[in-house]
């Protein structure tokens, strides 16, 4: 709170002076106002830094030598300069200034270097992982989305190296200049352990002034088990960390590989539908947002791009896909949230066979890309009546296999109450299923099975064990 109220009052004393200038050069001709008003909005420009932030959140500060060109330049045309310029004590410090603007750059990915890469000259930005004194030589890691690169300050280091090596601390963003050198001792960890930078130059470019909530290298995520609460009240940090670095690749990737197959393979169009649009009754409430234009008026964000589709079949795009967001006004579930992406698919003039290929194809595609894995080239296929026939739900889990059979036939004729009446009942059926481990079966899970067996309105459950002596 501290540190947002200081940097809220620099920022509001910058914009004071800054309206000063625009007031007193109101008068002046136009030329001569854009310029001092250009002048001294860059110069009073307050140091914004943010623990932690990117490389790209430098200061920016105009020197005293270029403000005093672009003032002579029109001084033929404006008036003299009043008391009320605001300068602050950077921009006026002369030589000490920056003569032009820097921006911290790179040349290469830490966790793109290899052992080719033995001898190059690289620079390197990122965050620092951790680092490490070893008495006379210094390591430390180097981050960005890419991967881990590691930094080294040994004997022959500057004095400028190896002090600012040791104000390193985890999460501080740094520029490190450096040449690529094999290591003596390589860690098979990691995809960079090959090699290392021998620091010639680093700068820190920003830095960590308190102590984090949760760690973000991936060696302190194996120790802690962070709250979801922390991670969503500190969500700058946790997208930070390399696992979530890692999902969002993956999506990335997978995302990119569905595409791949609708554009290329099928000639698939992606469309973008409208969120704002009228509410229409669907499986979920709406989201609505009210009008301004129309008071008492409300749009409504879509639960599905059903609609939209449905008119791009009818207007000719019949191969359409989206990345589409979804909004349901519902109670959370275990496969439901507000707010959620689905690849949303339309096309026309094909059977069932083309939809289930497409199906295969881009499941394929999926699985390859995420996971490396490679899927069967053919998938088995099962009609309605057969997955309720054998596991009494369209969509059965194959994996444990407990496949219920029919065995009206084997109980014809018998006096057993339950099985005689279901039998006797039109379309009546009975069915066994075969559980091989008796033990994680109870007496009583079997009597709770079976209430719940009547409560769906079918006659009851059954059950009896059968041991074999060995």
């Amino acid at each position: 709170a501290a540190v947002r109220a200081r940097a809220m009052s620099r920022m509001t004393s910058a914009l004071e002076r800054g309206l000063t200038t625009l007031s007193s050069a109101r008068a002046s001709p136009a030329s001569a106002r854009s310029a001092r008003a250009r002048t001294a909005l860059v110069a009073n420009a307050p140091r914004m830094g943010v623990a932690g932030a990117s490389p790209m959140a430098s200061t920016f500060v105009a020197s005293a030598a270029s403000r005093d060109a672009l003032t002579a330049r029109h001084a033929h045309k404006s008036r003299p300069r009043r008391a009320s310029y605001a300068t602050t004590p950077r921009a006026s410090a002369g030589d000490a200034a920056p003569a032009r603007l820097e921006w911290p750059s790179r040349d290469c990915y830490a966790g793109a270097l290899r052992e080719t890469d033995v001898g190059r000259a690289v620079t390197l930005c990122g965050w620092i992982d951790k680092s490490r004194d070893m008495g006379g030589i210094a390591f430390a890691d180097v981050r960005d989305h890419t991967g881990i690169a590691q930094i080294v300050a040994d004997d022959d280091a500057s004095a400028e190296v190896k002090k600012v090596f040791g104000e390193l601390r985890q999460e501080c963003v740094v520029r490190v200049k450096g040449e690529v050198r094999r290591r003596l001792n390589v860690n098979t960890k990691t995809a960079t352990g090959l090699i290392e930078i021998v620091a010639s130059e680093i700068t820190i470019l920003n830095t960590v002034a308190r102590s984090l909530p949760f760690g973000i290298s991936e060696s302190a995520q194996d120790k802690e088990e962070i709250k979801e609460e922390t991670r969503l009240e500190n969500r700058v940090l946790d997208l930070r960390r390399p696992q979530m670095q890692r999902n969002l690749k993956l999506r990335h990737q997978t995302l990119r590989a569905l595409r791949k197959v609708l554009e290329d393979d099928y000639g698939f169009l992606e469309v973008e539908t409208p969120m704002l649009t009228r509410s229409t009754p669907e499986g979920a409430r709406d989201y609505l947002v009210p009008s301004r234009l129309k008071p008492g008026g409300a749009y409504a964000l879509p639960q599905s791009p059903q609609l939209f589709k449905q008119m791009l079949m009818v207007a000719g795009v019949d191969r359409y896909y989206q990345v589409a967001r979804c909004f349901r006004d519902e109670d959370l579930r275990a496969d439901r949230q507000p707010e959620f992406t689905q690849l949303d698919i339309e096309m026309a003039f094909t059977d069932d066979a083309g939809v289930m290929k497409l199906a295969e194809d881009l499941m394929r595609a999926a699985f390859k890309s995420g996971a490396d894995v490679d899927l069967p080239s053919t998938f088995p296929t099962m009609t309605f009546a057969h997955a309720m026939e054998k596991y009494g739900c369209d969509k059965p889990d194959l994996r444990y296999g407990m496949e219920m059979t029919t065995i009206n036939d084997a109980l014809a004729g018998t006096e057993f109450k339950l099985f005689a009446d279901a039998l006797a009942a039109p379309n009546g059926v009975v069915k066994v299923l075969v559980v091989d481990d008796a033990k994680k079966n109870s007496k009583l899970q079997a009597q709770a099975q079976g209430r719940r067996v009547q409560r769906s309105h079918h006659r009851g459950c059954g059950w009896f064990s059968i041991r074999t002596r060995r």
